[in-house]
C-alpha cells in the first residue's frame, strides 16, 4: 500500500496542559493493592500529570525520506514511503495506524536493525547509512532501547535476573547500585511479586514488562517500544503510561506503536499512517 508521509499532530490540543504537582519525586514508588489471587495490582489513579514536553529539547532522533517496501505476491509491497520524523528529549510520541500500515518496520528502521531503501536515520545528529552493523551496535548501547513486540524468553534466568541484563557487564562495584535500579524499575511496572521466578514461566504480558524494565534499568536517552501496552490490562497501562511519563519528564524521549486510546492520550504527539 502506497503511503505519504504524515504530520505529527498535538495531541494536547484536546485536554488543557496538565501540570506537575509540586513536590513530586519521579522515583518514588508507587503504591499497589494486594488482590485475591495474591498478586499486587496497579493502581487505578490516573497517569502522572506532568509539563509539556519542551519545544526546545536535544534532538535525539531524526529521520528524513524513509521509504522501503516489502515483497508481495502481487509483486512489492510499499510499507513506507517518503516519512520523516523527528523526537527530542523529554518528548513521547505515538505512532499509530491500522495493522499493515507499518508501524513496527518503522521501528526497527529507527533503532537500525533494518536499512531502509532509501531516505535517512539519525542519533544525535550522526547518520546510520554507511556504518556496519557492529558500529551501529555499539552506537545503540547506551543511548536507545528498542522493545519488539516478541519479547525473547531467557532461559534458567528470575525475571530480577533479566532486568540486570539489559546494564551489560557489569564491575563488582556496580553490581548493588544496577541491582537496585533494576528493583525500582521492576517495581513501578508492577512486577514485584514475580522477580524470583523464571523468566519462562511467566505471562505474555509479565514478560513484556521484565524486557521495558530490562531497558529502563540501562538508563537510555531514547526509548522505541512496539505495542508496550498490548498484553497488559486498562489498570496495568495505566501505570506503564504512568512511569513512562515520568521518565520523559526527566529529559528520555519515548516513540511507542500503539493501538492503545490510553497511551495515545498521553502522548504529546501523533504521528498517524495511513
Amino acid at each position: 500500500m502506497t503511503q505519504t508521509a504524515a504530520s505529527p499532530q498535538d495531541a494536547r490540543g484536546r485536554e488543557e496542559p496538565r501540570h506537575e504537582a509540586p513536590g513530586h519525586d519521579p522515583a518514588s514508588p508507587d503504591t499497589t493493592s494486594r488482590g485475591a489471587s495474591g498478586q499486587d495490582t496497579p493502581s487505578e489513579a490516573q497517569p502522572a500529570a506532568r509539563q509539556p514536553s519542551h519545544p526546545g529539547g536535544e534532538p535525539l532522533l531524526e529521520a528524513e525520506g524513509l521509504c522501503l517496501a516489502v515483497p508481495g505476491p502481487a509483486g512489492p509491497r510499499q510499507v513506507l514511503h517518503d516519512l520523516s520524523l523527528g523526537l527530542r528529549a523529554g518528548e513521547l510520541v505515538a505512532v499509530t495506524g491500522r495493522t499493515g500500515t507499518g508501524k513496527s518496520t518503522l521501528l526497527r528502521l529507527l533503532a537500525g536493525v533494518l536499512r531502509p531503501q532509501t531516505g535517512s536515520v539519525r542519533w544525535q545528529g550522526t547518520p546510520l547509512e554507511g556504518l556496519g552493523p557492529e558500529q551501529v551496535t555499539r552506537m545503540r548501547a547506551g543511548f536507545l532501547g528498542y522493545l519488539d513486540q516478541g519479547v525473547p524468553v531467557i532461559e534458567g534466568l528470575t525475571a530480577l535476573e533479566a532486568v540486570m541484563v539489559g546494564a551489560g557487564p557489569l564491575r563488582r562495584s556496580q553490581r548493588a547500585q544496577t541491582r537496585q535500579r533494576a528493583r525500582q524499575a521492576a517495581h513501578r511496572l508492577g512486577l514485584d511479586l514475580v522477580l524470583d521466578h523464571e523468566v519462562r514461566t511467566l505471562s505474555g504480558g509479565e514478560r513484556q514488562r521484565v524486557g521495558l524494565a530490562s531497558l529502563i534499568t540501562a538508563q537510555p536517552r531514547l526509548l522505541l517500544l512496539d505495542e508496550p501496552s498490548s498484553a497488559l490490562d486498562e489498570a496495568t497501562t495505566r501505570q506503564l503510561i504512568a512511569y513512562l511519563q515520568e521518565l520523559v519528564a526527566q529529559g528520555t524521549g519515548v516513540l511507542v506503536a500503539t493501538h492503545d486510546p490510553l497511551v495515545v492520550e498521553a502522548a504529546d504527539q501523533v504521528l498517524p499512517l495511513d
